[in-house]
C-alpha cells in the first residue's frame, strides 16, 4: 500500500524561480527526475537576472545527479516535458522561449527534423585587390564614371551594376558587368541576326518568317470575274444538283420572279392572295 501521508523522498534548497509555474517530468524509464530552476552564482544574485537550468535528479532519493545549464538570455526555467516518443526534453523559460534539447543518438524526429535543412545561402562576394580594382575601373571608362556619380547622388537606378568599387568588395554580376564580356543570350543565338539586331526579337522574327507559309492571296483579281469562271465551271461540268434531277426533271424550273428586297416579297404576295380570292369568287 503506497504511504500518502508521508512522501517517499524529500530535495529542500533547489534554486528555482519564484515567479514561474514548474513541475516535475519524469523519464520514459521512471528512473530520473527533471525540474527546471535557476543557476545562481552566489547566495546575493539576483534571480531574475541569472540564467536558466535543469536539474537532474534520482527518481527514488531525489538527490541531485547533474544539470544542464541554459544560455544566459533565456532566463530562469519554468515547465519541463519529457518527451518519450522522440526523447527530447522541452523546457519553457522566462523570457517566453521554449528550448528543446536533444541527443543526435538517440533522440528521434521531433526538432531533429529542421535542425538538418541548411539556412539560406547569402549572396558572395569576390575579393578584388588594388591592382585589379584599377585596371577595371580604367576599361569601364566614363560611363562607369557617370553611372557612379549617379549612384551616390541618388539618381541611379536600383540594380545597377555599373557601381564603384568600394572596399574592395564587388560582386560577381558586377564585375562581369564591369569588364564587358557581353555574352548574347542562347536564345536570341539560336533565332538568328534578326532576333538579335532587334530588341526582344523574338515576335518580329515570327511575323517576317511566317509571311512565308501563308498561301498567297488573289486581291488584284475582280470578284465579279471569279465568280462567272465558277459559274461557267459549274454550267459545263455539273456535279451535284443537276445529275440528280436529270431523270425526274430534265428541264430546269425557274421562278418567274426575283425578289431581292422584303418590300417587294410583300407586294407579290399581297397579289398572290388577291388571285387566290379571285379563283374563290368563280
Amino acid at each position: 500500500m503506497p504511504k500518502l501521508a508521508s512522501p517517499a523522498a524529500t530535495s529542500q534548497g533547489l534554486p528555482l524561480h519564484a515567479h514561474l509555474q514548474g513541475n516535475l517530468a519524469q523519464s520514459p524509464s521512471d528512473t530520473l527526475v527533471l525540474v527546471g530552476g535557476l543557476h545562481l552564482a552566489s547566495p546575493s544574485a539576483d534571480p531574475r537576472t541569472a540564467p536558466g537550468r535543469l536539474l537532474v535528479l534520482d527518481a527514488r532519493t531525489l538527490a541531485p545527479m547533474t544539470h544542464v545549464d541554459l544560455d544566459p538570455h533565456f532566463g530562469g526555467v519554468g515547465r519541463v516535458h519529457w518527451c518519450s516518443r522522440t526523447n527530447q526534453v522541452v523546457a519553457a523559460t522566462a523570457s517566453g522561449a521554449c528550448v528543446v534539447l536533444y541527443s543526435d543518438e538517440h533522440s528521434d524526429k521531433g526538432v531533429k527534423l529542421c535542425v538538418g535543412r541548411a539556412g539560406a545561402s547569402k549572396r558572395k562576394t569576390q575579393w578584388v585587390d588594388e591592382e585589379l580594382e584599377q585596371v577595371l575601373l580604367e576599361r569601364a571608362g566614363a560611363e562607369l564614371e557617370i553611372a557612379a556619380q549617379r549612384m551616390a547622388k541618388g539618381k541611379g537606378k536600383k540594380g545597377n551594376a555599373l557601381v564603384q568599387v568600394h572596399g574592395g568588395k564587388i560582386s560577381k554580376r558586377q564585375l562581369a558587368a564591369i569588364r564587358g564580356d557581353v555574352v548574347p543570350a542562347k536564345r536570341v543565338a539560336e533565332r538568328g541576326k534578326l532576333a538579335a539586331q532587334s530588341e526582344g526579337g523574338g515576335a518580329i522574327f515570327f511575323a517576317q518568317s511566317d509571311t512565308h507559309s501563308k498561301p498567297p492571296m488573289d486581291r488584284d483579281v475582280d470578284p465579279r470575274e471569279a465568280i462567272l469562271k465558277y459559274a461557267e465551271v459549274a454550267a459545263k461540268d455539273p456535279y451535284w444538283i443537276t445529275p440528280a434531277y436529270k431523270a425526274t426533271q430534265p428541264e430546269q424550273v425557274l421562278a418567274d420572279k426575283v425578289v431581292e428586297e422584303d418590300e417587294a416579297e410583300r407586294v407579290i404576295a399581297k397579289e398572290d392572295k388577291q388571285k387566290v380570292l379571285r379563283r374563290r369568287d368563280f
